[in-house]
């Protein structure tokens, strides 16, 4: 299990595409979880769900 940063909340909808992009393109695991509320949930092909911060982090973190 890994440790999950602190919610970074932000203040427009385009400050979050901007930063969860940033954050990505730099492979920033912790800004980019920062972004993630606790009831994310994100819907893959095939049916698969991934639920919940820790999970999403779990699966970023393979990558």
């Amino acid at each position: 299990m890994t440790t999950m940063p602190d919610l970074k909340p932000q203040p427009t909808p385009k400050t979050v595409v901007d930063e969860h992009l940033d954050a990505l393109n730099r492979g920033d695991w912790n800004r980019l979880m920062a972004q993630y509320p606790e009831e994310v949930e994100i819907f893959l092909p095939a049916g698969i769900v991934i639920r919940g911060r820790q999970q999403v982090g779990d699966a970023f973190a393979g990558m």
